[in-house]
Formats: C-alpha cells, structure tokens, sequence
C-alpha cells in the first residue's frame, strides 16, 4: 500500500457496483463525502446496477450543492452518458457505425426530450465527444410576471407581434442576444411609471454554420413494416424465408444443441438496405438535406429555410467534410423578468 498527495492535475475516476443498497441518508452521505474529498480536481463518477440512477441523482446534487456555479449542461450530460451505455457507446467497446450513431442521437433526444434541446456526438479518433444543449421552457401566460420581452440571440428580425407592452424594435433592425424588444415599462414621456407582463413573438433571420463529416459509403437497414410468423422446425442451421432482407426474432419450444435441431416459433422482419455514396463531386442538395435536418433536430421543426450555400467541401480521412452556411427565420422570443426592478413614481 502507498500514499499518492491529491493534485489538481490528476483525474480521479470513481467505480460504484450499487446492486442493493438504497438507504437515502447512506447515500447522501457518500456522496458528500466523495465530492468534496476531490472537489478541486478533475472527476469521474460511474455506476453499474440496479440502484444506479439513485446514486446518481445524489452525487449529482452533492456536485451542485458544492459548486453553485454548476450547469444544467452538466446535469444533463451526466444523464446522456448513462443513455449512451445503453445504446453501447461505453468505455473499452468497439466504435458504432455511422449511421448507428445517428440513430443513437435521434432515440437519445426523444427518450431526454423534455431536458435536451440539441445533442451531437462527434468522432475524434478513438473516442466521442458530446455536446449537449438544456431545453428551457417559456413561461406559460398563467404564470405572467412583469417582464420584458428580449432577443434570444443574435438576429435581424422578420416579424414582430405584440398584445402587451411596448415594442421598441421593428422589422429589419438587427439585435444582439438580450435586447430589448418589447417592453414591459409603462412610460409617461421619459418617466417610468409602472410595470406590466409583455407578450408577444418576435421571428429573426438567424445565421449558422454546420459542419459535417460524412462517409463516402453509406449503408443503412431499415425495418419495411411487413412481416410473418410461423412455427418452424430448423436442422442443421437451415433457413428458408420469403424475404430477401430480413431479421428473424425466434422463441425455442424445444431445442437440441447435441443434435442441432430445434422448434422455434420466428417472427421474420422484412428490411431495406440503403446505400449511398457521398464524393467531392455529389450535388450539394444531398448535403443540404443532411444539414437541414441536423439544423432541424436543434432547434424543431419551425424553423423555415431561407438560403444556404456551400462553403467548403474537402475528402479527409475516407470522409467527406462539408462546411454549410444556412440562413433561416425562427423565433427569437425570450423573457427578461422585471418583478423585482423598484420604480420612484415620486416627484
């Protein structure tokens, strides 16, 4: 046995098997004890069994009860890499495909998506990076405080509408991220006089920038939808089936692995194999629909298109890396609250 002094420059990487302990005050405790022991220094905390997420959720309080200053990306993300194990992006395993890793981005999103706004997970030789986005939610008109209406980020605006407060900005003005479009100020000439909860939706022309890195060869399985039952004797491995592209799913009755026989009943799956090839010289509309779409798992479907342009198109390392530059129109409404702003109304 050694002693090793805590530096700030080591990386502290923690193993939990928790199969049956679930004492909350036990938990708790480890928890706090763990986080601060190493709260200066780069760490890693990892959970395998039943009472898993348990765990999780008490060191992830334990983290942001001692630092404050602690994102809801990180919580987030911390959920996102327990999603990930489950779709088998984990340490010390094979790298999925592709497309495979496209799908994982899609399920994670709808499984987390009333916390994740936007997910990607990029390649970088032998591991993943993952990048996050929280969803944040409006508040809903029920729950109306005074308040102003500002610029979720940079933008030249389109459309404004109003049915509560002033607007301040108009159509064709370009705004920087926390403007102030419509106020929630009632004015007496230059005079602030009194408050109220600004509604209204502002749509901004937004500017962005997708990078993509596509294989040159592309081959996807996807599931037709038609499919057949049937109970089924099998010798030898033989397989007779209707479809030419299939997956089969087989419960045994009996099966005998001394003689190679068995009686399954199979459920046959028929599949379509798509494949598609991706070079310098492909139209740009195909990586057009592929950046749209990524635009689209982002920021939802409400978005609407109004140009886009290839920037930069070069082969690196067997894939085709594509810069895309896309101008679309979304809504650019978000809230400032003013509830606790005092206005001197004396003369």
């Amino acid at each position: 046995y050694g002693k090793i002094d805590l530096k700030p420059t080591h990386t502290w990487s923690f193993y939990y098997v928790v199969e049956n302990t679930t004492d909350k005050e036990f938990i708790e405790k480890e928890a706090l004890k763990t986080v601060l022991l190493v709260n200066e220094h780069s760490r890693e905390f990892h959970f395998y069994g039943k009472q898993s997420q348990q765990w999780e959720n008490s060191f992830d309080l334990a983290d942001i009860t001692i630092r404050p200053n602690a994102t809801h990306q990180e919580i987030a993300l911390t959920m996102v890499y327990n999603d990930l194990e489950k779709f088998g992006i984990k340490k010390y395993s094979f790298k999925v495909s592709y497309s495979k890793k496209e799908k994982i981005v899609d399920e994670i999103l709808n499984l987390e998506k009333n916390d994740i706004e936007w997910l990607e997970i990029e390649e970088v030789g032998c591991k993943y990076i993952v990048k996050v986005e929280q969803r944040k939610i409006n508040s809903s008109d029920e729950e109306c405080n005074y308040r102003h209406i500002i610029a979720k980020k940079d933008a030249m605006i389109t459309s404004i509408f109003s049915s509560s407060g002033e607007v301040v900005k108009k159509k064709y003005d370009y705004v920087k991220k926390g403007d102030i479009l419509i106020s929630g100020f009632i004015y007496n000439k230059d005079k602030i006089m009194a408050k109220r909860c600004s509604v209204g939706q502002v749509l901004g022309e937004v500017w962005y920038k997708v990078n993509l890195e596509v294989p040159k060869e592309y081959v996807e399985e996807k599931f037709t939808g038609r499919k057949s039952n049937r109970l089924e004797f099998i010798f030898l491995n033989s397989d007779f089936n209707k479809y030419n592209n299939y997956k089969v799913k087989r419960i045994g009755i009996f099966n005998s692995k001394l003689f190679d026989i068995g009686l399954f009943f199979s459920t046959y799956l028929e599949t379509s194999i798509i494949h598609k090839s991706y070079s310098l010289s492909s139209h740009d509309e195909e990586y057009f629909s592929i950046a749209i779409s990524r635009l689209k798992d982002r920021l939802g479907d409400d978005i609407r298109v109004i140009s886009k342009n290839v920037l930069k198109k070069e082969e690196k390392k067997g894939k085709i890396v594509v810069e895309v530059f896309i101008k679309v129109e979304e809504d650019i409404t978000d809230y400032l609250d003013i509830t606790n702003i005092e206005i001197n109304n004396e003369e």
